[in-house]
């Protein structure tokens, strides 16, 4: 049974809901892309970054000399970091910060002129970013979220 409220709290409410529903899409569309993207040492999975607000994200850490790392490492998962919500539904920017993301996420080819996914060893599939955005899965997960946040809410 839907639970009936005054007319004066419905916004409130509503707002509230809608700002967990945002934090809650941030964190499963970043964990989406921490599982898709590519893993060799951790360190892009480890550099997705979440901020409040329509922002940037700044590729500003240098990649790793791949020597240290000659074989790839078991994929392990860091938890998101979404910083809180507020009721301005600011929303958020996800990006991340390695300064090779392009080539990670196969928009450029690397400094050899290969796509990461033409790499011997290579760790997620062919075009992974842009099938993630465009395929339908993206959307997926922002309707799971938004669907679940809403009904914690009341709605």
């Amino acid at each position: 049974m839907a639970k009936t409220r005054p007319l004066t709290q419905l916004v409130p409410d509503l707002r509230s809901a809608l700002s967990l529903a945002s934090e809650r899409v941030a964190h499963d569309v970043t964990l989406e892309l921490k599982k898709r993207g590519p893993y060799w040492s951790g360190d892009f999975e480890e550099n997705w970054e979440v901020k409040a607000g329509q922002t940037s994200i700044r590729a500003d850490v240098a990649g790793i000399d791949w020597s240290l790392v000659p074989e790839r490492l078991d994929k392990q998962i860091t938890p998101p970091i979404v910083p809180p919500a507020d009721d301005r539904l600011l929303g958020y920017t996800i990006g991340n910060r390695m300064e090779y993301r392009e080539i990670a996420m196969d928009l450029r080819p690397g400094p050899d002129g290969r796509f990461r996914w033409q790499w011997a060893g290579s760790s997620a599939q062919r075009n992974w970013y842009e099938n993630y955005l465009g395929g339908g899965d993206a959307r997926a997960t922002i309707e799971r979220a938004t669907t679940m946040a809403m009904r914690l809410g009341g709605f």
